[in-house]
């Protein structure tokens, strides 16, 4: 079913103005910022994994990371983000980092 849209997808020349370009240091640069911020991961995220959760929540002063752990895309449709999102809100210095349970390890 997808043999005709694979051979036009690899035949296909893209647009010269589509052709990415490399972006400015700013805009490839980490955001700052010394406002409370809850940044939550989903573990099983391809889209957005949670190394890069950790990386944005690491340049940003006082930011707290909650990996969700039975999550993909969708970690803040879970019932511990929820409340990890209700406690920040009310209280943005508590800590919440540890709403959805320990991080699992990497091998």
């Amino acid at each position: 079913h997808l043999a005709g849209w694979l051979g036009y997808s690899t035949a296909f020349k893209p647009c010269p103005l589509w052709t990415p370009r490399k972006t400015p240091a700013l805009d490839r640069a980490p955001v700052k910022s010394g406002i409370p911020t809850l940044v939550l991961a989903g573990w099983f995220d391809l889209a957005t994994p949670p190394a890069w959760g950790a990386l944005a929540a690491r340049a940003l002063g006082r930011a707290q990371l909650v990996n969700v752990r039975a999550a993909s895309h969708d970690a803040s449709d879970h019932d511990c983000a929820r409340a990890a999102l209700a406690n920040f809100f009310r209280q943005p210095g508590s800590d919440v980092s540890g709403a959805c349970g320990p991080v699992p390890r990497h091998r």
